[in-house]
């Protein structure tokens, strides 16, 4: 018999899907079998719908042998203890060299956090220096994290191991922010993403609540039983506060109570360098297509098919090059994969860099970018107060020091 304690990042959770995680290599079928017949919580045969709580004890009456054959890889049956042997995960060697741990001498709490506790901030920042990966804010519940342009977020088909998911994780286990004996089904995780060839600002979860919470802010609530028409209402109800809002769609009038209004409780900001003049403020709307095997975006000004809406704002703020170039900022109201880049090309002002839509090469201060000229430059959080993160409520996260800046010589600025 093999049991060990829930921890509290495992809390919550239903049985089966709990167990689906840790053995995923156990078909479905033989997860419930062994529910009804080989697992205990807390000494007592339970329903697979069975919540977990943070405490509690999971026995699992199997062979040492055959548990291990249905075990996560990253975890192994050893003297009869469930044991964490997945080590780190970027694959990059000693991963200690490459970490230069906050600046801790100065040291600054503020209210809140969860259950009522102090948040501690770090000042400085954190990096993997190796890599170009900052941390610019990390408290106990999240850390802001600077990627590096180049560098996918999350792993795909062809690259499992080297990204920035992965060295965020081996962070955490290194500096005991995060602990995997003690949280079998859990991983800090990120709640957005950035394309391989954006530079910018990606937050992470260190703990299941904290996670939820911000998976919370950066999606779009709705209610279910709504009738409108998602391109109004994204044009229209930019709710920044729950007031009433009376929309108007081609068929009939809709009246948009305040349940059923897209909140965006996380303001996206963007520095991007295109080509050619823009003179004035722009609101993009349209139809986003994505041909998976291209991997390329098409804009259509009506929806087709399984086609995706997206909104972007954008205003000039420079000129550069006297004409040749416009430093823009850019409002991101929806967050699809390539929205921006196709939104500036498709306006005949692609992004400089850009060669697949459309872009040139781009000669900055320090010689040739390789990439395209976009940042994911500022995020600002709308927490509600019920939250437990609501001491970050208002706050603004923004880079000043970026690949992207340095190009342009515009080191230290917020543009």
């Amino acid at each position: 018999m093999i049991s060990f304690e829930i921890g509290p990042n495992d809390e919550g959770q239903r049985l089966d899907r709990f167990l689906r995680k840790l053995m995923p290599r156990a078909p479905l079928s033989l997860i419930y079998k062994l529910i009804r017949k080989d697992i205990k919580v807390d000494r007592k045969r339970v329903d697979k719908s069975f919540r977990l709580t943070a405490g509690g004890e999971i026995a699992l009456y199997l062979p040492e042998e055959r548990l291990n054959e249905m075990l996560d890889h990253r975890w192994q049956i050893f003297e009869g203890h469930l044991t964490y042997v997945g080590g780190y995960h970027a694959d990059i060697g000693n991963q200690t060299k490459l970490i230069k741990p906050c600046n801790t001498s100065s040291k600054q709490q503020i209210s809140g956090g969860l259950n009522g506790e102090k948040a501690l901030i770090l000042q400085g920042r954190s990096v993997l220096s190796q890599h170009d990966i900052f941390i610019i804010y990390e408290d106990e519940n999240i850390a802001v994290v600077h990627k590096p342009v180049g560098m996918l977020t999350h792993g795909d088909g062809r690259e499992k191991k080297v990204h920035l998911a992965n060295y965020i994780l081996d962070y955490f286990i290194y500096t005991g922010a995060f602990i995997p004996r003690s949280s079998p089904t859990f991983r800090p995780a990120s709640t957005n993403r950035l394309d391989r060839n954006t530079e910018g600002l990606v937050i992470f979860g260190k703990n299941s609540q904290s996670l939820r919470e911000l998976n919370k802010l950066f999606s779009i609530k709705v209610n279910e039983n709504a009738r409108f028409d998602e391109k109004i209402m994204y044009e229209n109800v930019m709710a920044r506060n729950l007031k009433e809002t009376e929309c108007k769609s081609d068929s009939s009038d809709t009246k948009v109570q305040p349940d059923m209004q897209r909140r965006f409780a996380v303001e996206k900001t963007y520095l991007a360098l295109v080509e050619g003049c823009v003179d004035k403020s722009m609101q993009l709307r349209g139809f986003l297509i994505k041909d998976e095997k291209k991997n390329r975006s098409y804009l259509s000004d009506v929806r087709k098919g399984d086609s995706k809406y997206i909104a972007t704002d954008i205003e000039p703020v420079k000129d550069v090059g006297h004409g040749k170039y416009t430093l823009i900022k850019i409002r991101l109201l929806t967050g699809r994969s390539h929205q921006i880049r196709l939104h500036l090309s498709s306006i005949g002002h692609p992004l400089a860099g850009d060669i697949k839509y459309g872009g040139h090469e781009f000669k900055g201060k320090d010689g040739i970018y390789e990439h395209q000229m976009l940042l994911s430059q500022g995020l600002k959080l709308h927490i509600q107060s019920e939250s437990p993160l609501y001491y970050l409520n208002d706050r603004d996260f923004s880079i000043t020091d970026s690949k992207f800046q340095r190009a342009l010589g515009l080191e230290g600025s917020n543009s």
